[in-house]
């Protein structure tokens, strides 16, 4: 298992103890502890800021292949921490990990 760090962009930076003036590094970063690997972090992060998102603005955005981004949508539905929801044109994706 993985554990992939990702930067929040346009949250204020505050320290461990809530001071503003604290270490910017700590708080200002989202931990995705159930991706197996960085992609599948991206594609929970990518889906979680916007469930409507296609699999080919998915792969423009990552900057992989939409055939890796399918493969990586099932081995996240399969182990329960992705789910569509909807058809396939007005679906959305929920998040559950």
């Amino acid at each position: 298992m993985f554990k992939t760090i990702l930067p929040l962009k346009g949250i204020g930076s505050v320290g461990a103890n809530g001071d503003p003036n604290g270490d910017p590094g700590i708080t200002n970063q989202i931990t995705i502890p159930n991706a197996k690997n960085e992609n599948q972090a991206a594609i929970l992060s990518a889906f979680r800021e916007n469930p409507a998102m296609t699999t080919c603005e998915l792969a423009a955005k990552i900057g992989i292949t939409n055939r890796n981004i399918k493969q990586n949508i099932k081995a996240l539905k399969d182990a329960g921490l992705l789910e569509r929801v909807g058809t396939n044109r007005k679906g959305q994706w929920i998040v559950k990990g």
